[in-house]
C-alpha cells in the first residue's frame, strides 16, 4: 500500500505590468537615494569622526579573535575548552549565529519582495551576459 504524499500550494498573484514598473521605479529610486546618502556622509566624514584615532596593527587584527578566544574562551558561552571558530565563538556559538542571520535574511526577503527583483532580472539575464561575452 502506497503512502499518501502531501502537496503544499501556494497562490501566487500574477503581478501587472503596471505593478513591475511601479515597483521596479520604487527599488531603483531607493538605490540612487541610498548612493546619494553615502556620498553625502563621505564628505561630512572629517565633521563626525573621532579625535582619536586608533593606531591600526595588522598582526593584532588578524590575531585578536583567537587571542580573545583564548585568554577568555567563547564570547557567548566562555567555553575554552572547544574549538575556536571565528569572530572569538566556538563552534556551537557560531553555528547558532549563522542559522539566526539566515533566518533573519529569509525573514527580510519575505518582507521586501521588490528586493528580490533585482535578483531576478540578474538570474534571466545572466545567460545572455555569458553568452555576449563568449
Amino acid at each position: 500500500m502506497r503512502k499518501k504524499q502531501t502537496v503544499s500550494a501556494e497562490i501566487v498573484r500574477k503581478t501587472s505590468p503596471d505593478d513591475m514598473k511601479a515597483m521596479l521605479d520604487r527599488v531603483v529610486t531607493e538605490k540612487v537615494q541610498e548612493a546619494l546618502a553615502e556620498r553625502d556622509l563621505e564628505q561630512l566624514a572629517p565633521v563626525y569622526r573621532s579625535r582619536r584615532i586608533r593606531p591600526v596593527h595588522p598582526g593584532f587584527e588578524r590575531e585578536k579573535y583567537a587571542l580573545y578566544f583564548e585568554k577568555h574562551g567563547c564570547r557567548d558561552c566562555g567555553r575554552k575548552n572547544v574549538t575556536h571558530m571565528c569572530n572569538a565563538l566556538c563552534d556551537r556559538c557560531n553555528n547558532r549565529y549563522v542559522q539566526r542571520m539566515m533566518s533573519l535574511e529569509r525573514e527580510w526577503v519575505r518582507n521586501h519582495p521588490e528586493s528580490q527583483i533585482l535578483e531576478d532580472i540578474d538570474h534571466l539575464t545572466r545567460r545572455l551576459r555569458s553568452a555576449r561575452e563568449l
